[in-house]
């Protein structure tokens, strides 16, 4: 595993992780047009990709193919148990939100 910059966040390299481990959109790519609706989730290595990289689920996403470390690109991170407990508090407060707006229906 990676570990870069000052706050010693590790990116997910394509050889170096395994199936079923938890990640979330590396800072850097947070802007990319691929990345931006999955910022604040967290999600699960699925598949290896045999070019690209990693295949990830996202809570209420289809599976979602992502660099990780082709050609220098990093679109994740390991998500630690503090980005695992605030997606959590996040997933129910949209769970919540939809509950009540389909009550008023």
């Amino acid at each position: 595993r990676r570990e870069i910059g000052m706050s010693q966040r590790r990116v997910v390299l394509t050889n170096e992780c395994s199936a079923g481990e938890l990640v979330k959109i590396a800072s850097e790519a947070e802007n990319h047009w691929v990345c931006r609706k999955f910022v604040g989730k967290v999600g699960t290595l699925r598949t290896k990709d045999e070019y690209a990289g990693w295949w990830v689920e996202f809570p209420g996403h289809k599976l979602t193919l992502f660099h990780t470390g082709d050609k220098g690109v990093f679109q994740l991170e390991y998500a630690s148990q503090d980005d695992v407990a605030r997606a959590g508090e996040l997933e129910q407060r949209m769970q919540r939100l939809d509950a009540a707006a389909a009550g008023r229906r």
